[in-house]
């Protein structure tokens, strides 16, 4: 499954399943429409107070 991506070239989306630390904010894509879909995913693997 594709979308247009902003130069109009097709941009693939991806199912994707999130569950946040202490199972909150959980995310699901995949019973969303294709326009809805990511197509890009940013994973922040740190904690905000960690050390960089």
């Amino acid at each position: 499954m594709t979308v247009p991506d902003g130069g109009g070239a097709p941009a693939p989306v991806f199912d994707m399943l999130t569950i946040a630390e202490k199972g909150r904010d959980p995310y699901d894509s995949r019973k969303s429409a294709i326009s809805d879909k990511p197509s890009i995913a940013v994973l922040l693997l740190d904690r905000p107070d960690d050390p960089a």
